[in-house]
């Protein structure tokens, strides 16, 4: 008894000593694999570290080169991105580089490349001068930069190298250290054995067996771990059978598990996509865990995605509520019993499976949430508490896998866009090749262009010359013509006979014919060079066509023509009233031309939404069918059947230029049987809105000049037209009641809106004005201001004495001013008689150095009674201004020496002569005449040849502006 409690007590103390060592191997063996696992986890960060540094060196890259290629801001994002995160990431990489003086030489070139990187290729570009470099210093600096990041690439890549170099060291050295342990071990088991088969030799015979088959088991023989649990016998025996075979079983459990994890090292270090690097990590933690199924979830910016799955079904891709739970708390969720819910289902080809536990547990590195792991099967707890290892492990993979595809993704982007830059600068250059051609092909015909334009400009010079000398030249003797053809019709009834008068009336027609045809020609020259004057007012459209079929109804009556009219009220047209008359005059006489004896000529106006469509319609021939493309061009006589018709040909295209130029169309068409309807539109005012047209000529439509023209019919000679605008309408007819027993034309208005309207459609040569009423002193204003309305004299009737201030103004405005409180009385109308002859009875300078021209206006001049004084030159026409100081100046312009218009500045510097009205008279008609002449000082242009009438209206005119009051 004594001898076996010796032996129990020996052999105690050696299994005592034989488990104290091998818990001590134990715990070397796990403080060694952890620090194995510690140096593989620095080697990964390492590398992702490296990763993390090139993935910034091609941001760095990619932004410089977009920009220097295409100049765009867009593409220095990745760019601008890099450089905040530079700092960041290459400390990293010097913090996780391993710690050998190699590989922090290596660490800190990149550091030291990335940097002059940087600041020679990258911080250049916010110098605003970057933009002014050539395409040979942006290759070069493209070129540099390139350099440098190759050299970054090749540091980068003996870094990993080194880091890869290390790794397998450490897989090496963990091998070769599994096999020690392994060795320890078994040699370890073996002493045990070998000691306890000792003792058991040496105790009593029923150990005896027992120990056999510890020796057994030992020595590897049939013995297994079931055996050895399955001793009878001595306690001690059964009790060392049993910490034998558990302690065998997890040996050989940690060996597998670190064979699996060896495995699954070296499987994800061969690298790959996502996608596999998710399947190989899932798959060797459904082996180590020997679980039924596993689902692998990475966290994206739209949620958890399934990117791995083993031993389920794949076509689920929505997270569960466990899965969601595990999310939400950020830790790992157990559920058991899960064959009573029937929530995973394993459906093989033979039965359903369904696992009696699945967990859900959270992937994290260093906090980062990266994604969820979830597992089924009977997964003890033991087991899954070494799960972490794993996850670590496979996160870190997880991480460079989907850097690596981003990487590539990178890397493709950058060789898509160096293919796309390459083709676009092929393309431009192909362009700037084409544009340099184009460019020299573009200067030579600028130059032939501006030779071009240059003699174009000599030719309208010339054109513009000759037709201003041919019109001077031509109005000069049709001037004498027509204006001793008028002063003979007008004062020679006793001194011809009827014959004699005919001639002489012959004379005139003829003259104002070849009038017609010089006025024909210069409107044709300025419509083509685009220079037509237009003075675009709203007016009735009934007043310029009434007075054209005025004008031609005398030649329609000698052919027993009628003219029939349908001119609706209350329609107003935008346009210029004289060339309306104009076109009119045109398409009438054609017509009255064209249609026989006893024929019909209809003049229908119709008004539309935006314009308003004139027509005038003959019973005439037609037209032919082989002269319809001719009827509007310059000199084109239609026969039509009827030969030797007169005309210049001139009409009808000038009148579709006047049209096209006041924004309106012409054209004709043929009637059903015989005769030709010629019509044109013109812009309507609408609602107080001018609707605008769109005008197909060149022709200018420039601002309204005092022009006195020649087809407003004038006054009689022996009385003045007087406009009286009073407050009430008694007065009214009181001063119109006087006016007419004294002789004159008066008209009433009873309000100033009507009496500008009165002024707008016909002439006066006075107006008698209220200036009691409301709107008097503007309305007076107006009228002078007025180029129209200034000539004409004006009588302010006032109840009383007006205040100084007012009074002065109207004084200098030429206002002649009567008390209504006499307006019964003979002042009254002797105010205003005397006001009428002083005008009528005036002294008029003529200045002009052609001698028919000063006798044709003296023999207008004194038969209305005015006296006359002459000057061949302009320096003698200022001596004669300056001591008879004359009442009106007649001034030629175009004269040798010193011209009118600087005869006239000159009366206007003279404060002696200021007061004295010129008026231009001028055979000069071409397009700025005008203007010069009243920018001159020129109180009227009158273009010759001008008719008694038209010199006597505008003297009147001039005379009336300078009615004073006498003191």
């Amino acid at each position: 008894m004594r001898a076996r409690t010796f032996l129990i007590g020996v052999f105690s103390a050696l299994m005592l000593v034989s488990m104290g060592r091998g818990y001590f191997a134990y715990r070397s063996f796990h403080a060694t694999i952890a620090q194995f696992d510690e140096i593989a986890l620095r080697r990964e960060r390492a590398a992702q570290a490296v990763d993390r540094v090139q993935a910034m060196a091609i941001d760095l890259e990619t932004g410089v080169r977009g920009f220097l290629v295409t100049k765009d801001h867009a593409f220095l994002s990745p760019y601008t991105k890099a450089e905040a995160e530079q700092r960041v990431v290459l400390d990293e990489l010097l913090a996780r580089a391993p710690n050998t003086p190699e590989a922090q030489v290596w660490a800190q070139r990149v550091q030291k490349d990335v940097s002059e990187w940087i600041d020679t290729v990258g911080r250049p570009l916010t110098d605003p001068k970057v933009f002014t470099l050539s395409e040979e210093e942006r290759y070069e600096r493209n070129a540099d930069g390139k350099r440098r990041m190759d050299r970054i690439r090749v540091d980068l890549e003996a870094l990993r190298g080194i880091v890869q170099k290390l790794q397998a060291e450490q897989r090496a050295g963990l091998s070769t250290f599994e096999d020690e342990l392994v060795r320890d071990q078994i040699a370890l088991t073996l002493s045990i054995m070998a000691l306890m088969v000792a003792i058991a030799l040496l105790a009593m015979r029923q150990i005896e067996a027992p120990l056999d088959r510890l020796v057994s088991f030992a020595e590897g023989g049939r013995v297994t771990t079931k055996d050895l649990l399955a001793l009878t016998g001595v306690r001690e025996v059964r009790v060392l059978g049993r910490s034998l075979a558990e302690l065998h079983t997890r040996l050989e459990e940690d060996r597998a598990r670190e064979l699996r994890f060896t495995e699954l090292v070296t499987a994800l270090a061969e690298g790959g996509s996502l996608a596999k690097v998710a399947q190989v990590g899932l798959r060797a933690i459904v082996e180590d865990q020997a679980c039924l199924f596993g689902i692998l979830w990475l966290d994206t910016p739209d949620g958890l995605r399934r990117v791995a799955s083993v031993g389920i079904d794949a076509n689920d891709q929505q997270p569960d509520a466990l899965v969601n739970e595990a999310l939400q708390t950020n830790k790992l969720v157990r559920v058991d019993d899960v064959d009573q819910q029937k929530s995973h289902v394993l459906r093989t080809a033979a039965v359903d499976i369904v696992p009696s536990t699945i967990v859900a547990s959270p992937i994290t590195i260093a906090g980062r949430f990266v994604g969820i792991i979830e597992l089924g099967g009977t997964l003890p707890k033991e087991r899954i508490a070494v799960l972490d290892r794993f996850l670590q492990r496979i996160a870190l993979a997880l991480e460079n896998a989907a850097a690596n595809d981003k990487t590539a993704e990178l890397g493709q982007r950058l060789a898509g866009a160096n293919e796309e830059l390459a083709s676009q600068n092929e393309e431009l250059r192909v362009q700037e090749e084409e544009l340099v051609a184009q460019r020299e092909e573009l200067l030579s015909k600028q130059a032939t262009l501006t030779l071009r334009t240059d003699e174009l400009a000599r030719a309208s010079r010339a054109k513009s010359d000759f037709l201003s000398t041919m019109s001077h030249e031509l109005r000069t003797p049709l001037n004498a013509v027509i204006g001793f053809s008028d002063v003979l019709l007008a004062n020679g009834a006793g001194e011809l006979s009827g014959v004699q008068r005919r001639h002489v009336a012959d004379i005139e027609g003829a003259a104002r014919q070849l009038l017609g045809l010089v006025n024909d020609l210069l409107d044709l020259a300025k419509v083509e060079a685009g220079h037509m004057d237009l003075q675009l007012v709203d007016v009735d459209v009934r007043e310029p066509i009434t007075a054209a079929v005025q004008l031609l109804r005398p030649a329609a009556g000698a052919k027993d023509i009628s003219i029939a009219t349908l001119l609706p009220a209350n329609v107003e047209i935008h346009a210029d009233p004289a060339r309306v008359r104009q076109i009119m005059v045109n398409l009438l006489s054609n017509a009255v031309k064209f249609t026989p004896r006893e024929g019909r000529v209809d003049v229908v106006v119709k008004a539309t939404n935006d314009v308003v469509r004139i027509a005038v319609t003959d019973t005439g021939p037609g037209i032919r069918h082989e002269e319809v493309a001719r009827v509007f061009q310059p000199f084109a006589q239609l026969e039509a059947g009827i030969a030797s018709r007169t005309g210049t040909g001139l009409g009808l295209s000038i009148s579709r230029q006047l049209v096209e130029a006041m924004g309106g169309t012409i054209a004709f068409e043929p009637g059903p049987k015989g005769g030709t309807t010629f019509y044109f539109t013109l812009p309507k005012r609408r609602g107080g809105v001018h609707v605008p047209m769109t005008s197909t000529t060149s022709t200018t439509v420039t601002r309204t000049v005092s022009v006195l023209p020649r087809t407003v019919a004038p006054p009689d000679d022996s009385a003045e037209r007087v406009l009286v605008v009073m407050g009430t309408e008694d007065e009214a007819l009181v001063a119109r009641d006087l006016l007419l027993r004294a002789g004159h034309h008066a008209e009433t208005s009873s309000s100033f809106e009507a009496a500008r309207s009165a002024l707008g459609s016909s002439r006066f040569g006075l107006l008698v004005v209220d200036l009691d009423a409301s709107g008097a002193f503007d309305f007076v204003r107006e009228v002078r201001s007025s180029q129209a309305t200034r000539g004409a004299a004006i009588v302010g009737l006032a109840t009383g004495d007006l205040p100084p201030p007012l009074h002065r103004e109207l004084t200098s405005l030429g206002v002649f001013l009567v008390q209504k409180g006499v307006m019964t009385d003979r002042g009254f109308v002797d105010g205003i008689q005397g006001l009428l002859a002083r005008r009528k009875h005036a002294v008029v300078l003529v200045i002009d150095d052609n001698t028919t021209n000063r006798r044709v206006a003296r023999a207008m001049l004194e038969s209305a009674s005015m006296e006359v004084l002459e000057a061949d030159s302009a320096e003698a026409g200022l001596e004669i201004a300056r001591t008879s100081r004359p009442d009106v100046v007649l001034m030629d312009i175009r004269m040798p020496g010193m011209d009118g218009l600087d005869a006239t500045r000159a009366i206007r510097r003279d404060p002696n002569l200021d007061g004295i009205p010129v008026i231009a008279l001028s055979a000069q008609a071409m397009v700025g005449d005008a203007e010069r002449a009243l920018d001159a000082g020129c109180v009227a242009y009158v273009t010759k040849p001008v008719s008694r009438r038209e010199l006597l209206e505008a003297i009147s005119s001039a005379l009336g502006s300078r009615a004073h009051p006498k003191a």
